[in-house]
C-alpha cells in the first residue's frame, strides 16, 4: 500500500469517526428550542467541525405539520445577492450548489412530531463577504419553502 493510499484511509477513518460522534450528539442530546421553521419543518443546527478541506455539519429536522412528510436531501448552496437594483435583467439573488461529499439523514419520511438526525460533509467554497454559504432541507410537498440555515 502506498503512503498516499494509507493517508487517505486514515483521513476517511477519522472523518467517519467524527461524523459518528456528531450524529450521536444530535441523537442523544436533542434541542428543545425551535430552530429555523419553514415548509412544515423545524431545522435545528448543532455544530460544524472542520477536518482538513472538509466541513461537517450536524443538525436535526422535525416535522411540525399534521401530516407525514417526505424529506428532500439536504443541500448546501452559495448565495450571492446583487446590490444593483437598477439592473433588473439580472436576478437579485444567485444560487450555486456546493458539492456535498457525504449526506446522512436518519429517516426520509417523518410522521407529525418526528425528527431526523442529519449530517452533511462538504468542501466550503472560497467566497466574498457579500456571499453566504447556506444549508437547506425541504419537505418534498413544499419544496419551494425550504428550512434554511446560514453556515458562514
Amino acid at each position: 500500500m502506498s503512503k498516499e493510499e494509507l493517508e487517505k484511509r486514515l483521513r476517511d477513518q477519522e472523518r467517519s469517526e467524527i461524523a459518528e460522534e456528531m450524529i450521536a450528539e444530535v441523537k442523544d442530546h436533542p434541542k428543545s428550542q425551535p430552530g429555523v421553521v419553514a415548509g412544515g419543518l423545524d431545522l435545528r443546527f448543532y455544530g460544524t467541525k472542520h477536518l482538513g478541506a472538509l466541513a461537517l455539519v450536524a443538525f436535526d429536522v422535525e416535522n411540525m405539520s399534521t401530516a407525514t412528510v417526505d424529506l428532500e436531501g439536504p443541500q448546501v448552496n452559495l448565495i450571492t445577492a446583487s446590490n444593483n437594483p437598477k439592473d433588473r435583467k439580472k436576478p437579485l439573488v444567485k444560487t450555486e450548489p456546493v458539492e456535498v461529499t457525504q449526506s446522512v439523514v436518519s429517516s426520509k419520511q417523518l410522521s407529525p412530531g418526528e425528527r431526523a438526525t442529519c449530517l452533511v460533509a462538504f468542501k466550503p467554497p472560497m467566497h466574498d463577504s457579500d456571499q453566504q454559504v447556506v444549508l437547506s432541507i425541504s419537505n418534498r410537498a413544499m419544496a419551494d419553502k425550504p428550512a434554511t440555515y446560514r453556515l458562514e
